[in-house]
């Protein structure tokens, strides 16, 4: 039987896809490991192991290596990027939206904004703007109630 369990790799701005695979490879040969997930904070320091220059480029390669390394493991790879600052002020996140690297946009199955006025934040409440995606509905807004302390998103 397969052992489940989760673990952790600290992201800097050293790490790369074949770094998360190597670690993930190690703990599969001594315990057996097998992620069901693999979730990173935050994609936007992982860095392209090419020879890329400008961090765009840096950016949308690093992109394609996580997006690389969940189809080599058959897993979702689940990751946060940097918004503009002109959509700290904007009710919905778009891809527009999306800070130095729009290549990132193509590159992903699903981009899922969370959307939060002041107001919203204050009474625990936002909305999911599936801003897009490969295989379902996009633009499409899902209003949920958020509690960040708890970890607890649920839809309205």
């Amino acid at each position: 039987k397969t052992k489940r369990r989760t673990t952790a790799i600290r992201t800097t701005k050293t790490t790369t896809a074949e770094t998360f695979m190597s670690h993930i490879n190690r703990l599969r040969q001594k315990t057996g490991f097998i992620p069901d997930i693999i979730i990173v904070d935050y994609g936007d320091l992982v860095r392209s192991s090419g020879k890329a220059t400008e961090e765009r480029h840096i950016q949308a390669s690093a992109y394609e290596g996580l997006r690389g390394l969940g189809e080599d493991l058959q897993v979702p790879v689940w990751t946060a990027t940097r918004c503009n600052r002109y959509a700290a002020v904007k009710p919905i996140i778009s891809m527009e939206d999306i800070s130095e690297s729009y290549e990132k946009c193509a590159i992903a199955d699903i981009i899922i904004a969370i959307c939060r006025t002041p107001d919203e934040q204050r009474q625990g409440k936002g909305r999911f703007y599936i801003a897009g995606s490969r295989e379902s509905e996009d633009r499409k807004t899902i209003d949920v109630s958020i509690d960040f302390s708890r970890c607890l998103i649920r839809e309205m």
